[in-house]
This record gives structure tokens, sequence and C-alpha cells, in this order.
């Protein structure tokens, strides 16, 4: 079964507001959130800031509607890590629409669990893909209300039959 995303998150993985110039300082930014908060050692932050910066120069993580998941796979052991952030001034972030990313769901996973990473993103683009989350995330003041607000949407889907529709289950 994928990680859920408010098991991805914690209180220092959620940056709000999140500000930055463009989505190279917005995933800087991000990245350090993961050492701040004991997630990702400080060690190990160059390599893997370094390793989300090539995926987005090979292609943007920008999508539709205010949304960018830049993402990597990294050598490192145990599961993924993210952070969120949430800028409702909007981060130029080369999306495919033209517009500022405002939701960021930055993501790092293990090189070696390649379909969880896959499925993990998939949860977060479904996730995201509710026009009243967004709305409902950007509103947020707070980071128990990020988590809450994303708590009851996944559980909406799960009740809808899970993240990957045509499936009984998330682990199939």
């Amino acid at each position: 079964m994928p990680m859920e995303l408010v098991e991805l998150l914690e209180r220092g993985t959620v940056v709000l507001p999140l500000e930055a110039r463009d989505k190279w300082e917005a995933i800087r930014t991000l990245t350090m959130s993961l050492v701040e908060a004991g997630k990702l050692p400080a060690e190990r932050f160059e390599e893997v800031h370094r390793a989300l910066v090539e995926r987005e120069k090979e292609l943007s993580t920008g999508m539709e509607k205010g949304i960018a998941v830049p993402h990597a796979g990294v050598d490192m052991p145990g599961e993924a890590l993210g952070a969120l952030g949430l800028a409702p001034q909007g981060i130029p972030f080369e999306c495919l629409d033209g517009e500022p990313a405002r939701i960021i769901f930055l993501m790092v996973t293990p090189k070696d669990k390649k379909l969880r990473h896959l499925r993990t993103l998939s949860t977060i683009v479904r996730v995201l893909a509710h026009e009243g989350l967004r709305r409902k995330l950007l509103e947020c003041s707070s980071t128990e209300e990020v988590m809450r607000v994303l708590q009851e949407r996944e559980e909406e889907l799960l009740k809808e039959g899970g993240p990957w529709p045509g499936r009984r289950s998330p682990s199939s």
C-alpha cells in the first residue's frame, strides 16, 4: 500500500506560506525543511537537492491548476520523504498551463523503490486534483489545518475505491 500523504508530512515539512522567487528557491526551501524536521541528515542535503534539481531540469514537474510535484529517487534507506509548500501568491514553476504553482509537494524516495515512487506520485496527483481541496489548502493558516484537510480528502478517496480507479485495493 502506498504511503499516505499525511504520513509523508510532519509539522516541520509543511511550509506555510512558502515564499520563493522561483522554483529553484522553492525546491531548496522545501528540501531544507526536510533537514530542519530531522527527516534528512544535513550532510545529505546537497546530494538530495542536486538530485531534485537535475530531475527538474530534465522536465518541469509543474503541472496544471497551480500544482507542482518536484520529485527524485536517491540512494537512501527507509521510506519516502515529503514536504509541502503552500504559496497563495504563486511561484513561477514552468507549469503546463503557464500559471504559477501555489501547491508544491516535494517528494524524495529510495531509488530501489520505483513502484512505491510511482504510486505515491499517483496518490499526490489524485488528492490534489480536487479543486475544493486545493482551495481549502490555500486557505489554511496552520500545519494542523493542512494535515486535517489532507486526511479528510484521503479518507474520501478510500471510500471511492482508493487512489487507483479500477483496482480493488491499493496494494493490488
